[in-house]
């Protein structure tokens, strides 16, 4: 109801600023050529008053189209920025959850290579989500969306790990497939890899989660994680 007031005031002085002028015009007009304004007929001035409204009203109409699809872009942005926060929780989870397993088969199961194998299937289903993930992020940019958190550390720490943990997954299961428990032991160089792999693993699981909590915890109130414009 204030802003309808404050148009209509707003609207009210410039009309009055105007026929200020005109009179203002027409006594400059008076004392130096002695002649005043020819102003017409009232249908003129009629004419002249509906041209002026209809102006206004096409840069009022105009103005609310501009208004109407700033508002519709910053609102699906927003909406595909929900969408690509949650993806990329979920992505987070499933390799927190295959890496637990992980430590499960690595640690009380004699034969893992079954079990590790259905790990690598899962990883390579996350990567290729990951892709996806890197493509809604490109579409927001080019919504003018840019992220205020470090989203691009994060999914390089995700990648980082996920690299990794197939590598590791690989080495083992050539390792496992070649390897008879019954008649060897295991070998100083396997051990020693293997040690390395899993305190590289754990160190890059780390960093992954620290990074990925930053955005989850970040990305409860959208608008302090985005910024759409400028």
């Amino acid at each position: 109801m204030i802003k309808k007031f404050n148009y209509i005031l707003v609207s009210l002085v410039v009309v009055l600023l105007l026929v200020a002028i005109v009179a203002f015009a027409n006594v400059l007009l008076i004392q130096y050529t002695g002649h005043a304004m020819e102003f017409g007929s009232v249908s003129d001035w009629v004419s002249a008053g509906s041209n002026v409204v209809m102006a206004c009203a096409a840069a009022y109409a105009a103005y609310q189209a501009k208004n109407w699809f700033r508002s519709k872009s910053q609102q699906f942005a927003f909406d595909k920025s929900a969408d690509f926060f949650s993806k990329l929780d979920d992505v987070v989870y499933e390799y927190d959850i295959i890496f637990q397993e992980f430590r499960v088969v690595n640690q009380f199961i004699d034969e893992p290579v079954e079990s590790f194998k259905k790990i690598i299937n899962t990883i390579d289903s996350l990567e290729t989500e990951l892709i996806e993930i890197n493509k809604m992020k490109n579409k927001l940019i080019r919504f003018n969306v840019s992220f205020i958190i470090p989203i691009d550390e994060t999914l390089k720490s995700i990648k980082q790990f996920s690299n990794k943990f197939s590598e590791h997954l690989y080495f083992s299961i050539d390792h496992h497939k070649s390897y008879n428990p019954d008649t060897e032991e295991q070998s100083p160089e396997y051990l020693t890899k293997s040690i390395e792999n899993i305190e590289s693993l754990n160190s890059l699981f780390k960093a992954m989660d620290r990074s990925s909590k930053i955005v989850r915890e970040s990305s409860k109130d959208i608008s302090l994680t985005i910024k759409i414009g400028q």
